[in-house]
């Protein structure tokens, strides 16, 4: 879909990237938490 080739052309930052682990790592995203199973809450950092 067009979101994945914009960032497959780095042309968009994500919230958060995966390290290899597979661990969640932040991006345009500082902070975030899971407030229930359908909704993720997220800080954007300055800038």
């Amino acid at each position: 879909d067009d979101a994945f080739k914009l960032s497959r052309w780095s042309t968009t930052e994500t919230l958060v990237r995966l390290d290899e682990a597979g661990d969640a790592r932040p991006m345009l995203a500082t902070d975030w938490e899971q407030v229930n199973p359908t909704t993720w809450s997220f800080t954007i950092r300055e800038g």
